[in-house]
């Protein structure tokens, strides 16, 4: 018999009770990196997680939450927090009509809201292995989706590190400065071009495009995220519907095995 890999992918909605565990992760790591509280969190993020789904890795010998990332889906209720948040901060980056038109629209992209890795693995082979299943998980997925375009808010220190170790998978928003955020003295506005990002990794280092793209490489010690299965979640977040923004004839024509309903 095989033995089953040390580490497995997994996702949820965020709003899901079985979630919560993996969640009590990003809220450690951002209350010791940034002061972050979990009332500050729930205040930042609590808006947006009937729109959201948590990928995150397992340690199945230990039974922990060895990393996450928390992904915000569009939506015409509350749209993306990097969005919302660089309109806030960073309103310059509105000066570029381009830049609104293909990055700022809220619209045909996932927002990368977190990624984090518990301090027990982040040592340089555990922290790789992890951001690999993370990055590998979130690809594929957006792929399959026919989702091309990610962004998120970064600190500085983290993109340097990601962009030299996984060959630039995200660039700085085109005139956006580092500026301080949710703790972060110097964070930076960010997107990915999941197309471009492949066609580079197929040039300059094809061993860490076929693990990102093709989850070939590190499945012995990684069981994927099941796509399929995947797929499913997704789908049901996309039909959230808040009732709040509905009038009485639109609410008793929703039919309610094809959408789930909040704040009833």
């Amino acid at each position: 018999m095989t033995n089953s890999p040390p580490f497995s992918v997994h996702i949820l909605a965020v709003n899901d009770p079985k979630a919560k565990r993996a969640l009590e992760l990003e809220a450690s790591l951002f209350f010791e990196e940034f002061g972050n509280t979990s009332e500050q969190l729930a205040e930042e993020y609590g808006p947006y997680e009937h729109h959201g789904v948590v990928i995150y890795v397992v340690d199945n010998l230990n039974n922990t939450t060895a990393g996450l990332t928390r992904i915000i889906m569009p939506n015409d209720r509350v749209g993306l927090k990097t969005v919302n948040d660089i309109k806030k901060l960073w309103p310059e980056l509105y000066a570029d009509p381009e830049v609104v038109r293909t990055l700022l629209t809220g619209r045909d992209c996932w927002d990368i809201g977190t990624l984090v890795i518990a301090p027990e693995y982040q040592a340089p082979l555990a922290a790789g292995l992890v951001s690999l299943a993370l990055y590998q998980s979130v690809a594929r997925l957006a792929q399959r989706c026919q989702v091309d375009t990610l962004i998120a808010l970064v600190d500085n220190i983290v993109h340097r590190m990601t962009h030299w170790k996984f060959h630039a998978p995200f660039e700085a928003i085109p005139g956006a400065m580092v500026k301080p955020y949710l703790g972060s003295k110097a964070s930076l506005p960010v997107y990915s071009r999941i197309s471009e990002w492949e066609t580079r990794l197929r040039k300059v280092d094809t061993t860490l495009h076929d693990i990102i793209f093709n989850a070939s490489g590190i499945e012995g010690a990684v069981s994927p995220l099941p796509i399929d299965s995947a797929m499913t979640i997704i789908d049901d977040v996309g039909k959230v519907v808040d009732v709040r923004e509905l009038s009485l004839e639109e609410y008793s024509a929703i039919p309610t095995t094809d959408a789930h309903l909040v704040n009833p």
